[in-house]
């Protein structure tokens, strides 16, 4: 045997005392530190817009007239906020300038009017008609019946109907 080989034997006695001791001696399980829980603090995200989505459309009809208006319904207790607006109608051929405003109301004192910018699309000769369309992203804040649409146009001698649709989300008021 060599000397190598002789430490290495040497090594082995002396090390298996130590190590049987240790096993019997030393901590019965290895734990890692370990820090208390935190309580996570629960946050309702409401005003996030894909929870609480709003959308509606409404048919105004003018009859022989120059003027339609029309409210929009927002749940009770609840502010609708107005991101988009589409609205397309017809009106008299050559009648004049015709307009839509959408009035924004959050309580009896505080509105805002949004004038909508109307592209004539094309006439429909057979009814003595032009195809108006606008739409348009916005943002304003209604409640209650505060969401009222109005289509002004100079004369209209026929039944014209337009339709307005507008979409948003709604938060707690």
């Amino acid at each position: 045997m060599n000397r190598f080989e002789s430490n290495l034997q040497c090594t082995r006695k002396a090390m298996l005392p130590l190590c049987i001791l240790a096993v019997f001696v030393g901590p019965s399980s290895v734990v890692a530190q370990q820090k208390a829980p935190a309580t996570p603090d629960l946050v309702r995200n409401v005003d996030e817009p894909g929870f609480n989505s709003y959308q509606s459309w409404k048919s105004i009809v003018i009859d022989h007239a120059f003027t339609g208006n029309d409210y929009f319904t927002i749940p009770a207790n609840k502010l609708l906020v107005v991101e988009h607006i589409s609205v397309s109608g017809d009106s008299d051929i050559g009648a004049g300038p015709v307009s839509v405003t959408l009035t924004c109301a959050n309580g009896s004192s505080s509105f805002a009017n949004h004038y909508l910018v109307l592209t004539p699309q094309f006439n429909i000769t057979s009814q003595g008609s032009t195809r108006y369309v606008a739409t348009q992203p916005l943002k304003c804040y209604a409640s209650g019946t505060g969401l009222q649409v109005h289509v002004f146009a100079s004369a209209i001698n026929t039944i014209r109907v337009w339709n307005v649709s507008v979409s948003g989300y709604l938060v707690p008021e």
